[in-house]
């Protein structure tokens, strides 16, 4: 019982877990049934004992009056009323009044001195016992009144007697039975409530063990076995659920060996792909810059082509490098105090040209307060706001990038905003994969030298700093990049 209260003390201070809990759904439904059948119970025993202890009352009653009747016949024909008898039973904590009424409804003997003589209106005789319903006598009492018939042979006249009998009797029996009824069904109750308590329990029990070990397999716990020693449905659930685990446990290893082998290779091939890649450029740089001689302005085109699709491929395989890096725990972050105000303004100062020769407008909004200092990893977080930069470049085709910092609580919050193509809301939540790029880009032809990794980069990156990122977008009206950097 203590464990009980203390169980439900513990649950009761959470009341919204509380109510929605399937103990307290199992607890709660044995109760109200335990309820609902002891007031059932309680309310049969009660008409059946009332009804019993009236019954009984009446026939003893109708006895009485039937022997009083004949007893009242022999007195009045011996000339000799039995006046001492009758006011004895009149003295009977069952009896409330006796009547004795002529042919007349002439009231000859009461036990009440003041109705004694009084003539009963429409007083018909009756020449068989009845019992009338219940009804109200003074101060109040419910009594049963029994009319047994007179029959007076020398006179032939036919008198009644009238007796009240008084239903305090059965009024006590309910009285006990209620009481002795609440004494039980308070029982009962706490009878219920022990053994809801232990249903509950035995059905949540298992059902907690489970739900811990999703916690746990959804944190990447693959380790963790569910361990449920019942002999029924949850012991099969936990082992099919090891089973599982086991499976998954397997597939997530044989995954990361396809990953690791799938990343080395790429490392690999963009390894191998940037030394001519890099060669490629800088021949092609002389040449364009004359050092293998005049050219034409359609060798010039050609060149320039072929100029700008080899710094797409550079581009690519750098990004290749840096998620092979990111992926293999090789990136090299390293982390320092830094004026995060001037590291985003230099950043900005240093890509201010191109946007220019483009006709589009890059700026910072520089604080006016003054800001802490933030750990940062100047490489990485360079290569992610040059990416989110770079996009913003790239798919903006006229207005504005605004580049904004925030010092909040535990935060710095950078926004970076422009006026590009936006991205569709169906989109945005892929948009942080690997080579995913959006469907409005590719249909409007814009920045055709992107590879679907600067993003992916950009996650990575913001992650390892502690950070978050996201985006706020509206089709064809713009876009706004949030990251944060704790303090």
């Amino acid at each position: 019982m203590i464990l009980l209260f203390l169980h439900l003390q513990n649950n009761i201070k959470n009341k919204n877990m509380f109510k929605s809990s399937i103990f307290s759904k199992i607890f709660i439904s044995i109760l109200v049934v335990a309820f609902i059948s002891g007031i059932i119970v309680l309310l049969a025993t009660l008409t059946e004992r009332a009804y019993s202890e009236s019954k009984s009352l009446i026939s003893e009653n109708k006895l009485l009056a039937q022997t009083l009747a004949r007893v009242i016949k022999s007195g009045y024909l011996a000339n000799r009323m039995p006046f001492q008898a009758l006011k004895q039973v009149t003295e009977s904590e069952n009896i409330v009044f006796l009547w004795i009424v002529d042919s007349d409804g002439e009231i000859y003997f009461a036990n009440d001195f003041e109705i004694f003589g009084q003539k009963i209106q429409n007083f018909q005789p009756l020449d068989q016992i009845k019992v009338q319903d219940s009804l109200f006598y003074k101060d109040n009492q419910k009594i049963k009144l029994i009319i047994a018939p007179i029959d007076i042979d020398i006179t032939n006249q036919l008198w009644n007697l009238y007796l009240g009998v008084s239903l305090q009797r059965v009024e006590a029996v309910k009285q006990k039975i209620i009481f002795n009824g609440a004494l039980m069904f308070l029982g009962v109750i706490i009878l219920a409530a022990l053994i809801a308590f232990y249903f509950s329990k035995s059905f949540t029990k298992p059902l907690k063990v489970l739900m811990r070990g999703v916690r746990e397999i959804g944190k990447g716990n693959l380790n963790y076995k569910i361990n449920i020693k019942t002999k029924d449905e949850f012991n099969h659930l936990a082992q099919a659920f090891n089973e599982t685990t086991i499976k998954l446990k397997h597939t997530r290893e044989r995954d990361k060996l396809i990953n690791q082998a799938k990343s080395e290779f790429i490392a690999i091939a963009a390894h191998q792909l940037r030394t001519p890649l890099t060669s490629v450029k800088w021949v092609l740089k002389m040449v364009l810059g004359g050092s293998a001689g005049q050219i034409n302005k359609e060798q010039k085109s050609f060149l320039k082509k072929g100029y700008k699709t080899n710094e797409r491929i550079i581009r690519m395989v750098n990004d290749l490098l840096s998620i092979a890096r990111i992926e293999e725990g090789r990136f090299g972050y390293k982390f320092k105090m830094l004026d995060l105000i001037k590291f985003v303004k230099d950043i900005v100062q240093d890509n201010k040209e191109k946007f220019k020769k483009k006709g589009l407008k890059l700026e910072f909004l520089k604080p006016k307060q003054e800001f802490s200092k933030c750990k940062i990893d100047p490489k990485s977080l360079r290569l992610a706001l040059q990416n989110i930069i770079d996009n913003a470049y790239d798919y903006t085709s006229k207005g504005f990038v605004k580049i904004s910092i925030k010092q909040e609580q535990k935060e710095f919050l950078l926004k970076i905003q422009d006026t590009g193509v936006g991205v569709p809301i169906s989109e945005q939540s892929r948009l942080f994969t690997k080579f995913f790029r959006g469907s409005n880009i590719m249909k409007k032809g814009l920045g055709t030298e992107g590879t679907g990794l600067g993003l992916y980069i950009v996650q990575n990156i913001i992650k390892k700093h502690g950070g978050r990122v996201w985006l706020e977008s509206e089709l064809n009206k713009g876009t706004e990049f949030y990251f944060t950097l704790p303090l």
